[in-house]
């Protein structure tokens, strides 16, 4: 007789009551990142469908041998959700038994996709922040905006002041009076991309797909180190080839965090 295949679904409400730390998070991805890195983790690249020209539907299998675990992401981009009051990003993730191939879960993956982002961004800045950064530009006060400025004051300890900018005026506003005392830093309103990226230690874009890039070489001050959120659209090619490799030496580094 075969034996009756029971799954656990878990909304966002329900994961998010499971009170998991974000530094708990960036630590399993800095493992994860490591055992990549050597080869025991599998990790395809993802394949997806196109209904809309700025918009995608992916699928994102792996499989992480050493915790014995593996499973599925189906997720959705969709800027356009905006108007009709939906989230851009949706979707789920499903966690398989490693033994057998049976399902075990089914997740909202909007919370998970966006501290998982951060979470890259968080390693990155440990180990190619210069030790001094103080100062964290942003562009793009959405979800990515905020929760990369959490995960990053995990990992910079002297960031103390965030310079932001958004075409949303309000979006700035909420963002600066939602985080400023939850991330312990000042909050700055700025009134273009520019005058967050001059005198940044770190730059951080997390913008929609846009027509033209925002991000100029010349704004840059040595050592800053760069993150496109959005795969790096907001960054003029030049800005990204004059990016140098070595921590707190070099011009600057460029990291892309992408989904």
């Amino acid at each position: 007789m075969v034996k009756r295949v029971e799954m656990l679904y878990l909304s966002q409400e329900e994961i998010l009551d499971l009170g998991i730390g974000l530094g708990e998070v960036i630590g399993l991805i800095e493992k994860g990142l490591y055992e990549h890195g050597k080869g025991r983790v599998e990790n395809p690249p993802k394949p997806g469908i196109h209904s809309r020209s700025d918009s995608f539907i992916h699928a994102m299998p792996a499989y992480f041998e050493g915790l014995g675990i593996g499973g599925l992401k189906w997720v959705s981009g969709y800027p356009s959700n905006r108007a009709r009051g939906l989230p851009q990003i949706l979707g789920v993730m499903i966690v398989n038994d490693m033994e057998t191939g049976v399902p075990l879960a089914v997740m909202d993956c909007r919370w998970i996709t966006a501290v998982r982002t951060a979470a890259v961004t968080a390693v990155t800045a440990k180990f190619c922040a210069r030790d001094d950064s103080e100062v964290l530009g942003v562009v793009g006060c959405g979800v990515q905006g905020r929760m990369n400025l959490l995960a990053l004051k995990e990992v910079v300890p002297g960031l103390s002041r965030v310079k932001v900018f958004d075409i949303n005026r309000a979006a700035m506003e909420r963002y600066r009076d939602d985080l400023s005392e939850k991330a312990g830093v000042d909050i700055e309103i700025c009134e273009s991309v520019r005058e967050v990226a001059r005198g940044s230690d770190i730059l951080l874009t997390a913008t929609q797909r846009l027509e033209e890039p925002l991000v100029k070489d010349e704004w840059f001050e040595p050592g800053c180190l760069g993150f496109g959120i959005e795969a790096s659209r907001a960054w003029y090619g030049d800005a990204i080839l004059g990016a140098g490799k070595e921590r707190n030496r070099m011009t600057r580094a460029v990291a892309l965090a992408v989904r």
